[in-house]
């Protein structure tokens, strides 16, 4: 991380660009249907309302990144998210439906390869972000505004635990493809960069 050029003196600016693969990654799928599986090692984080045999599942996100090298007495400028679509998913080769979808910070903790439906965590409303639908069948969803959700992060620690990622709309019949940490393309995996300042 180097200092970028900065009107004031007494302050310097830095990026953390973090895009985690699927063993620093932390991120996993939890299914209403499957209420007690856990899929902490898929390549997909696919946001899914579909019928199932009549039966309507509804599948939800959890990612986390690591923020340990982000100084405490930093000052985040601002922060974005993106992710990227799946396009060798096993659920479908294109987005389907209304696809809005909720992005919100975790406030209790989980364990990525013990988590499922009837277990997940958390989440807070306090500075959501409401994503608007894909426009395209393959769209990749690139530096989503999350500076609010991660200053509450960087500002409670112990209360934060990455974010979790849910349709707008939970009904049949909609599917949005997004690819996870565990994706064996490295640039597909969700990334978050960071920009913070640090006053000399």
């Amino acid at each position: 991380m180097t200092p970028s050029c900065e009107k004031d003196p007494g302050i310097s600016h830095f990026e953390l660009n973090l895009q985690p693969d699927g063993d620093q990654g932390r991120d996993a799928l939890v299914g209403k249907i499957v209420p007690i599986s856990n899929y902490g090692e898929t390549p997909d984080l696919h946001l899914y309302a579909w019928t199932q045999d009549g039966v309507l599942n509804v599948t939800r996100a959890l990612l986390e990144f690591d923020m340990g090298a982000l100084p405490v007495d930093a000052q985040i400028d601002s922060a974005f998210l993106s992710l990227y679509f799946n396009s060798t998913s096993l659920y479908g080769d294109r987005h389907e439906g209304e696809t809005s979808f909720v992005i919100q910070r975790i406030i209790s903790e989980w364990d990525e390869m013990e988590v499922s439906w009837s277990t997940q965590p958390e989440a807070s409303t306090v500075n959501q972000r409401i994503i608007a639908e894909a426009t395209n069948e393959t769209q990749d969803f690139i530096d989503m505004d999350v500076t609010s959700l991660v200053r509450d992060m960087a500002s409670d620690r112990v209360n934060s635990h990455g974010f979790l990622l849910r349709l707008n709309t939970e009904a049949p019949f909609r599917k949005l493809l997004l690819a996870s940490s565990d994706h064996p393309l490295e640039e597909l995996r969700p990334r978050l960069v960071i920009y913070y300042s640090l006053r000399n």
